[in-house]
């Protein structure tokens, strides 16, 4: 998007496009993207185009591109910070000498709700349609950060009704990120299916004019 490209032209002008008041800049340009859903609710307008059309890597001073996008969890990693930043389930509730701060209890009880499945296997499908191929990381991730701050606040809960509404809650957030990833990843489908058919007729030769083969065969008996 040309607009995030300006944004990044100064650090003054930058300044002035992530305030408040330019919010509405932000919502009129991404009105004005063919098929692009509206922003989601737990991200801001500069936030989603930056998922949407970033190469950059989340962590802090990284300067490696941004090649391992996560649409539920609407993070990009370099291949290096996502080892450190996500990892899979199998290493969450089974790994020994692998801690991340909770009670392996806690998280078996909060890790479903944060399984990326249904959008992860969009996205896969999103790669091989690029011609990418499947690898190494292409399973289901969780966030650890995002599974932590569940967990803590499990672990604060006391008594069952207010454990029960937790995890309605929950269920309820990832419902709203499947759903919004999932509408993130058809359009960059969408997208790259747009650009695959540009491209396919840029490379197909003008036939007007030309003349057929049977044409030139009937006139040369002629």
């Amino acid at each position: 998007m040309t607009f995030r490209r300006l944004s990044l032209t100064s650090k003054r002008l930058r300044d002035i496009l992530i305030t408040k008041e330019a919010r509405h800049i932000w919502k009129t340009a991404i009105a004005f993207v063919p098929y692009l859903a509206e922003c989601p609710t737990d991200l801001n307008e500069p936030q989603y185009v930056c998922l949407l059309y970033s190469s950059e890597c989340d962590m802090t001073d990284c300067t490696s591109r941004g090649t391992k996008l996560d649409w539920f969890h609407r993070v990009r990693f370099c291949s290096a910070c996502h080892d450190v930043k996500m990892k899979n389930e199998w290493s969450l509730r089974f790994r020994r000498g692998f801690d991340i701060g909770i009670e392996r209890s806690t998280a078996v009880m909060v890790l479903k709700y944060s399984n990326s499945y249904d959008v992860t296997r969009l996205a896969t499908n999103y790669r091989l349609y690029r011609g990418n191929g499947m690898g190494k990381g292409d399973e289901r991730h969780h966030y650890i950060e995002a599974v932590k701050n569940a967990g803590h606040e499990y672990d604060a809960l006391s008594g069952e009704e207010a454990i029960m509404e937790y995890l309605l809650l929950l269920k309820e957030k990832r419902n709203y990120r499947v759903q919004t990833g999932t509408a993130m990843v058809k359009w960059k489908n969408k997208q790259l299916l747009l650009v695959r058919m540009i491209s396919l007729q840029r490379r197909m030769p003008a036939l007007k004019g030309i003349p057929s083969t049977s044409g030139s065969t009937n006139h040369s008996m002629h």
